[in-house]
């Protein structure tokens, strides 16, 4: 009896001192955040850090999904006011829904996005120290080992140089996945399946790449220790992990389908070619531009997001880490698999290394990833990959370091605590600049006469400032043409081609069918051109604003619509060499023209003989940008390879519930 009590304040012991040690090392890394970004704590509001780039799309997101959430407007989440005309917009780009839950209560206190945007990203460093504190204690038993491996994790140059990229920074669940999967499988409860799941959930909710990501590292973790452990015919484990992966498809799959409709309908796929492979080995030492102590040595070789120098003192105490530590040796085994499989996939698709004249390509693992792992190939930059790289070096590192502990001295621990502490605070101190943004607390007079205008599209010109006018989605909360959100939009370089004549024939056309009813110029001279058109009948077109920061026009005309489908009327061919190209006309005038929503429509082609099926195929249908009275083309068929005198076709809407088919006797 004596023996467990004093067990169990053993324990209780331990526990005081673990929480201690994190609830210190949080205040050292929230600290260290400040620092870090310094000076956007001194105005939340009015800064964003980085850069005036994609941090201006994130902002817009989260704007438009905690908007979405307190409203309740779920069924149009993904359907967001940019990309306009188009669906799913949100999807072209990463929809940050993690982020806007964990920034919720503090859009209930402030609504503006530049906020909480700036609490998110401070916070991004903190909870990806505690995640990596907590699994390195469960591997390390250590407390120093914990506490520098999670300052490792948090402010490494690699996670610094990713300053513009808040879906990327929020990396600090990663750690907490890796950590319960440990424990799912040294014993398999209901409560290790939920907290599992859950935290995959939301680390994949954070960014979608971290969800493919998760689908790669995570079974790449556990077959190792679940051999270690002889549970490899264990049917309670295998039961569990089969539920927490369910589980978990199941609640992502809602995030995933808007993503896999837009690559549907727009053809969406990153080519292989145009994905970035490691130049050389020598890029392993870039750093990003940040770097307070090495910027002058080492931006050169940061090419691709990839700042991958993990600092002298770094790599010297996880190689101490890797040797000497007291991390259980298959732990030790995972963490070196996992930096070598993510060498092998931050490398790319064809990455080299010469040997005596002889060039070796090492990029099999990413080429087969691409072609066999699903939704692999839709991520384009292999070097955010090194994440893991870093998630096992600090883990050694902070063991390396831990091994300290073994001096009997105190005095001379804490000064080789502090030498290192200082040592590796040298390396990684950064300094993320904090750019002045008062948009959403001084809006300009021309995008509150926007705001205040009736229900419409609007569409800003020059198009070359698109992250701005993706913030002006959001300060008018109006639907907004932008020119890219992650992907080009379809029509850029069509109104590019309205931009450079403004005052030409089709510009009214063009704004009408893609359905915008104000055009905003910022731009002297580009409002003189658009001064000069000339509506023709059945449009009006009239200024309505004019002050420094530029003019608004109103465009007004009886909409017609959308191409969709039913557009299609008719089948039509003609016969050239022995070859039957098949078409099929619309129902558009001669001189109309119609925006399609989508630009790919499946198709299922039947060819008949004498009313026997001779033939079928599916095919995707390719529609112009604007589609007008001139037929889309379908297939080809040669005379000598299929025998028919009648060909049918059915082209589908979003279902097969939705479709027109058309039939046409062919003349042999």
């Amino acid at each position: 009896m004596l023996i467990k009590i004093r067990n169990i304040y053993s324990h209780m012991t331990t526990n005081r001192k673990v929480i201690t040690g994190l609830l210190l090392s949080s205040l050292f890394y929230l600290t260290a955040a400040v620092s870090v970004t310094y000076p956007l704590i001194t105005d939340l509001k009015n800064q964003i850090p980085a850069d005036p780039g994609d941090p201006l799309l994130n902002v817009w997101t989260l704007w438009w999904d905690l908007k979405s959430i307190t409203e309740f407007n779920i069924a149009e989440y993904f359907d967001a006011n940019v990309m306009f005309p188009y669906k799913n917009t949100l999807a072209f780009s990463e929809h940050l829904t993690g982020e806007s839950i964990l920034g919720l209560p503090f859009y209930l206190i402030n609504q503006n996005p530049v906020f909480i945007y700036n609490i998110l990203y401070l916070l991004s460093f903190v909870v990806a120290g505690i995640g990596m504190f907590i699994l390195a204690y469960h591997l390390t038993q250590s407390l120093t080992a914990s506490f520098f491996a999670g300052l490792i994790y948090a402010f490494i140059p690699h996670r610094i140089g990713q300053a513009g990229h808040i879906q990327t920074l929020w990396s600090g669940f990663f750690p907490i996945c890796i950590l319960y999967l440990y424990r799912l499988i040294d014993e398999a409860r209901i409560r290790h399946i939920i907290l599992l799941s859950f935290f995959v959930i939301l680390q994949s909710l954070m960014n979608m790449y971290f969800a493919v990501y998760l689908a790669i590292i995570l079974p790449l973790t556990a077959v190792p220790y679940i051999i270690h452990q002889k549970k490899t015919t264990d049917v309670r484990l295998i039961i569990s992990l089969i539920i927490t992966a369910l589980l978990s498809l199941l609640i992502l799959l809602p995030f995933f389908l808007p993503y896999i409709e837009l690559r549907e309908y727009f053809g969406l796929t990153r080519e292989i070619k145009t994905i970035s492979s490691l130049p050389e080995i020598k890029n392993l030492s870039g750093i990003n531009r940040f770097s307070f102590l090495y910027k002058e040595y080492f931006t050169k070789l940061d090419i691709n997001e990839g700042s991958f120098f993990l600092g002298i003192s770094v790599a010297a105490a996880a190689t101490f880490g890797i040797i000497f530590s007291k991390v259980r040796e298959i732990y030790r085994l995972t963490l070196i698999l996992i930096i070598i499989f993510s060498f092998l996939i931050i490398s790319g698709p064809n990455p080299t290394i010469v040997i005596k004249d002889t060039v070796f390509n090492y990029g099999f693992l990413y080429r087969f990833l691409y072609d066999y792992f699903p939704a692999f190939d839709g991520t384009r930059v292999p070097m955010r990959f090194y994440i893991f790289t870093v998630l096992a070096v600090s883990i050694f590192a902070g063991s390396g370091i831990a091994l300290t502990e073994r001096i009997k001295t105190g005095a001379i621990r804490v000064i080789i605590f502090l030498l290192v502490l200082s040592a590796i605070s040298l390396e990684y101190y950064a300094r993320i600049p904090a750019i002045k943004f008062d948009i959403f607390t001084s809006p300009p007079e021309i995008l509150k006469k926007v705001r205040s205008l009736g229900d419409g599209a609007v569409i800003y010109f020059p198009l070359r400032h698109t992250y701005s006018h993706i913030i002006y989605a959001a300060v008018t909360g109006k639907p907004t043409y932008t020119s890219f959100t992650g992907y080009i939009h379809p029509l850029n370089n069509i109104l590019k081609e309205i931009e450079k004549n403004p005052d030409g024939a089709d510009t009214l056309n063009i704004l009408s069918a893609l359905g915008i009813r104000y055009i905003a110029v910022t731009d002297r001279i580009l409002s003189d051109r658009f001064d000069r058109i000339n509506p023709e009948e059945g449009k009006k077109f009239s200024k309505i604003y004019e002050g420094n920061d530029g003019v608004i026009y109103s465009l007004e005309y009886d909409f017609g619509g959308y191409f969709t489908y039913r557009n299609f009327s008719e089948i039509s061919y003609f016969i050239n060499k022995n070859r039957y190209y098949i078409y099929l006309k619309t129902d558009i005038g001669r001189n109309g023209s119609k925006i399609p929503l989508r630009l790919y429509f499946n198709a299922e082609i039947t060819y008949r003989k004498d009313g026997r099926i001779i033939q079928k195929e599916k095919k995707k249908i390719r529609v112009p940008e604007i589609a007008g009275v001139s037929p889309v083309f379908v297939t080809e068929a040669e005379k000598s390879q299929i025998n028919f005198d009648e060909i049918e076709i059915t082209i589908f809407g979003k279902n097969k519930r939705d479709s027109k088919t058309f039939k046409k006797r062919i003349s042999i």
